[in-house]
C-alpha cells in the first residue's frame, strides 16, 4: 500500500504492516508509528525533523530514503539508499547514524552497522506490487517514477496531477503503467524517447 504523507514523504507499506500518523503533523517536527516493514522516502523539511517510533528503536530521519524492517517475527533492521538516519535504541539509548549504502541491525541488543551493499533487492521488493486508493494522480507518478530508472511517466499539465485514482500494480514496466493510467482516467499516453506523457 502507497501512502502519501502531507509533508509530501511517500511511505510503501509492506502486507500487514500499520503506519499510524496525524492528519496535520505539529510545527517542530513529524512524528509516525510504524509496526512492520515499509520502505519510506522523506521529504526534507528544514527545523522539522521527521521521527519514526518503532517497538526496538526510535528513528530521526533528516530527508532521505530508506526501508526499515519492524515487524514482531524479524530482527529490527534499517537500510538506508540515500541520505543519512540516526537510529536510537530504546534499550539503553544507544544511538549511530546510518548513511547509503550502509544497514544497521540489533545483535544481542546493541546496534551494528553493515555493508548494505548486497541490500538493492530490498529496494525493490516493495515496488514489486503497490497498491493505491483515491490517490492523485500526481503522487501515483511519484512512486511509480521512484523506481522506473531512465522511463519516466510526465503529465502535459499540472490540472491532471489532481485527478484521483484508485489501482494496482505489479511490476508492470513503465511503459505498462502509463498506459493503464491513461486508460483508467481517459488520457492519451504518447512517447518522446524515454519519457511517457500522459494528456487530456
Amino acid at each position: 500500500m502507497a501512502t502519501t504523507l502531507e509533508d509530501g514523504s511517500v511511505v510503501l507499506l509492506a502486507k500487514e504492516t500499520s503506519l499510524l500518523y496525524p492528519e496535520h503533523f505539529i510545527a517542530d517536527k513529524r512524528e509516525v508509528s510504524l509496526q512492520g516493514n515499509a520502505f519510506f522516502d522523506v521529504a526534507k523539511k528544514q527545523g522539522q525533523p521527521f521521527w519514526i517510533d518503532t517497538e526496538q528503536a526510535k528513528i530521526e530521519v533528516l530527508g532521505t530514503a530508506f526501508s526499515v524492517q519492524s515487524d514482531e517475527h524479524a530482527p529490527f533492521r534499517l537500510s538506508v539508499q540515500r541520505g543519512i538516519v540516526k537510529v536510537t535504541l530504546k534499550k539503553g539509548n544507544q544511538e549511530c547514524y546510518v548513511k547509503a549504502g550502509e544497514a544497521v541491525v540489533v545483535q544481542s541488543q546493541r546496534l551494528v552497522v553493515l555493508d548494505a551493499d548486497k541490500e538493492n533487492e530490498e529496494w525493490g521488493s516493495f515496488f514489486k506490487h503497490i497498491r493505491f486508493k483515491d490517490e492523485s494522480l500526481g503522487h501515483i507518478l511519484k512512486v511509480m517514477n521512484m523506481n522506473a530508472g531512465s522511463s519516466q511517466i510526465r503529465v502535459a499539465s499540472p490540472a491532471l496531477e489532481k485527478r484521483k485514482l484508485t489501482v494496482e500494480f505489479s511490476n508492470e514496466s513503465p511503459e505498462t503503467v502509463a498506459t493503464l493510467i491513461a486508460y483508467a482516467l481517459n488520457l492519451k499516453c504518447t512517447r518522446q524517447g524515454d519519457t511517457f506523457i500522459l494528456t487530456e
